[in-house]
């Protein structure tokens, strides 16, 4: 069985959700991560550190993509999420991801996972992050679509806190 978090830990959920927010966004969307080396297996592997916490986020493959993100206070687990997700086969990769990258940067210190409930990229793509629940667990799907309605990417998520008892 692996370490517990403290005693208490969820009453310091704010922090955690604090810190996850300022994660995000030195995560994937962040110029920065863009510099992040492939490993060897084709995964991709980025992390913040600050005091206490640190922060990782793996993801692997291209289209289809999946990943995990952990955070860590003290050297133990307290938060996971998983996703996967892809780019339409009729859609252009990069006008995608030149909508997705900014969309998590402009995720909201609330629901600190992936972008916000909506947002429109420069190049008119339109992203939506439904999602349900709290830090403590939460899941949901993120779609980016043209000004047709048309859908171009769909991703799915879950995650929340661990190691509790």
């Amino acid at each position: 069985m692996g370490k517990l978090l403290e005693p208490n830990f969820v009453e310091h959920s704010t922090e955690l959700q604090a810190f996850s927010y300022e994660a995000l966004l030195h995560g994937y969307g962040s110029e920065s991560a863009m510099t992040e080396p492939e490993n060897e297996d084709g995964s991709t592997k980025i992390v913040y550190e600050r005091g206490d916490w640190r922060y990782s986020d793996q993801f692997l493959g291209g289209e289809p993509f999946g990943g995990m993100t952990v955070v860590y206070h003290k050297g133990i687990a307290c938060l996971v999420m998983n996703y996967w997700g892809k780019v339409l086969p009729h859609a252009d990769k990069e006008e995608v991801y030149a909508c997705l990258m900014p969309a998590l940067m402009a995720a909201k210190p609330d629901h600190p996972w992936r972008g916000p409930n909506g947002f429109v990229a420069e190049n008119g793509l339109r992203y939506t992050n439904i999602w349900h629940g709290n830090i403590e667990k939460f899941y949901g799907q993120e779609k980016i679509g043209d000004t047709k309605d048309n859908w171009l990417y769909e991703a799915d998520y879950r995650g929340g806190i661990v190691n509790l008892r």
